[in-house]
């Protein structure tokens, strides 16, 4: 999760933080290369029910639910169904020609 707001030094009133979503992707990179560091797997995943999330964690109205992750060794692939284990192969992502420019963002 992240905290959508924030009390700036010297001031009384919270204000709206423009990089809150930021500082959580760069505190799961962070975990995930530390994990890595010590020879466990991190998989960051969005595709869940991020309402029923927030509702179970009964997270304040002034934060977000920005994903989840799990955390573990990796096991033996053997033991996978065939479907699963082929979602562990390279999945040929989009080439970065198609997202990567330089200068004004182009017309699309």
């Amino acid at each position: 999760m992240s905290k959508k707001t924030f009390l700036p030094p010297g001031k009384t009133e919270l204000v709206l933080s423009h990089s809150h979503s930021l500082d959580a992707g760069v505190a799961w990179g962070y975990l995930a290369l530390q994990a890595s560091h010590l020879g466990y797997a991190a998989h960051g995943m969005t595709g869940f029910d991020i309402p029923r999330a927030a509702k179970e964690l009964r997270a304040p109205d002034d934060y977000r639910v920005e994903m989840a992750f799990a955390l573990g060794r990796v096991g033996d692939k053997s033991i996978l169904p065939e479907a699963l284990r082929a979602r562990g192969e390279p999945n040929g992502r989009n080439p970065q020609s198609d997202f990567v420019f330089e200068g004004e963002f182009p017309a699309g």
